[in-house]
């Protein structure tokens, strides 16, 4: 019988999220523009190839998932479309060098964007292959990748046979499936349902 991993949704913030990428979200209030120039904020997007700039819908279903990813030459990038708040659950990044490395259980996460926030994932960071909507049928984002990387990935018959991606199967490598829980009343309000 394999096992179930718990995950408890936490906020999403720049100094939670450090470990696996970098938070992209609105402007403090205190930020403009004293030169009269557009006030800017630099993101650390890095790909080694041709951009591919895609919209994804991510639809609403169970939190449950035993399928990991990760990219070794882009920051993929996701951008909200829509206000809809989702759970995207990442792991840290293992060597690029050893690509039998899997995502060190210890380290998966699962945060809660609330709708205006984005997210670019460090090169290797290990995540799941949706995010999942809280409160709506589905969830619309800016899918900022590399052509390369995407096009394998569509045309790959079997994901584990990816080169520039890694795809791995928790559940057939390590007898392990996750679960998406809500400890702290984030997603439905206080009563954690």
């Amino acid at each position: 019988m394999s096992q179930l991993l718990e995950i408890p949704v936490e906020p999403l913030s720049s100094e939670s999220f450090v470990s696996f990428g970098e938070v992209i979200d609105e402007f403090p209030d205190s930020a403009h523009a004293d030169d009269g120039f557009k006030a800017m904020k630099p993101v650390d997007f890095k790909i080694d190839g041709a951009v591919d700039l895609q919209v994804i819908r991510y639809d609403s279903k169970p939190m449950n998932f035993h399928l990991m990813e990760r990219h070794l030459h882009v920051t993929e990038t996701r951008v909200p479309l829509t206000p809809e708040p989702v759970v995207l659950v990442v792991a840290q990044s293992t060597s690029a060098d050893d690509r039998a490395a899997l995502p060190r259980l210890e380290s998966v996460r699962a945060f809660l964007l609330n709708g205006r926030q984005g997210v670019l994932l460090g090169t290797g960071t290990w995540h799941a292959l949706d995010c999942f909507p809280v409160r709506s049928r589905h969830a619309d984002f800016a899918f900022i990748s590399e052509a390369a990387t995407e096009k394998e990935l569509r045309e790959t018959p079997n994901l584990t046979d990816c080169r520039r991606s890694l795809v791995v199967d928790v559940l057939k490598e390590l007898d392990v499936c996750f679960a998406v829980i809500d400890v702290a009343g984030l997603l439905y309000g206080s009563s954690g349902g």
